[in-house]
């Protein structure tokens, strides 16, 4: 292979050991990301992104987004890691960043909300059980209705997600469909 296959080789393998030590443990570089046939990402993590890795000295920001957008599925964002001058950035669309910050703030807000201190009132026994009645039933009906839209997510014995099929999600992993275990040296 060439100088230009190595280089972005060792780039991807930067930018999965990247994710592996910052969000992923599982990420790895996808061999087969450079295939005619296939359109997969240059990273495979377990999070909802498509990362796409170039390591060129022209920067094509765009011809790359598009690329990164047309591979990517449905449910992830399509990511684009770069490197100018020895330093790695990310190029995804404005939206998806702007909502990765609004559910900061509302998980932020959420972890104020349960920090807050807890006023005690003092309230006639009847008074109290009514309360406690009521937040029950709207526990269970918020319960019921989240089992309705919600799905279960299912792990193998490593500790994987599995599909609905039980085959394991992770590239690599002996439980995955298309496993196939390393030839033995004779």
């Amino acid at each position: 292979m060439g100088s230009a296959y190595d280089k972005g080789k060792a780039y991807e393998l930067h930018i999965a050991k990247l994710v592996r030590k910052k969000a992923d443990k599982g990420s790895m570089r996808n061999r087969g990301s450079h295939t005619a046939s296939t359109h997969d990402a240059d990273v495979f993590t377990n999070l909802p992104i498509h990362i796409e890795a170039k390591h060129h000295e022209n920067v094509r920001i765009k011809d790359w987004m598009e690329q990164a957008e047309a591979a990517s599925s449905f449910h992830q964002t399509a990511v684009v890691a770069f490197r100018i001058d020895d330093k790695d950035y990310a190029a995804l669309n404005f939206e998806d960043l702007l909502n990765l910050f609004v559910q900061i703030a509302q998980m932020q807000a959420e972890i104020d909300d349960l920090r807050a201190p807890v006023e005690h009132v003092v309230m006639k026994p009847a008074k109290a059980a009514e309360i406690v009645r009521h937040e029950a039933v709207a526990l269970s009906q918020k319960a019921i209705s989240k089992k309705k839209t919600t799905s279960t997510v299912k792990f193998d014995k490593n500790g994987h997600i599995v599909d609905d099929f039980g085959y394991c999600m992770q590239k690599g992993c002996k439980y995955n469909r298309n496993y196939r275990p390393p030839k033995v040296k004779k």
